[in-house]
């Protein structure tokens, strides 16, 4: 197996944290650009971490589709 390094153009970063969390159950998020904005309908959960385990929504719990994550970005 292979392990994850650092090279001269690859760097590992931690993506733990909080997030903000949105399900795209209608496939919006790509023609209205979620990506630009604050997510819609979004919560804060905690990364890493399965959303199917954390929230206790049945929408959200069951969903299967697409799914965005949202932070700012660190430096």
């Amino acid at each position: 197996m292979l392990s994850p390094r650092d090279t001269a153009t690859r760097e590992r970063k931690s993506l733990n944290g909080l997030w903000r969390f949105a399900i795209d159950p209608s496939g919006n998020g790509r023609a209205e650009e979620w990506w630009t904005q604050r997510l819609p309908g979004s919560r804060e959960i905690p990364v890493p971490a399965s959303y199917n385990d954390i929230l206790a929504d049945a929408d959200v719990r069951d969903h299967v589709g697409e799914a965005w994550y949202q932070t700012l970005a660190r430096i």
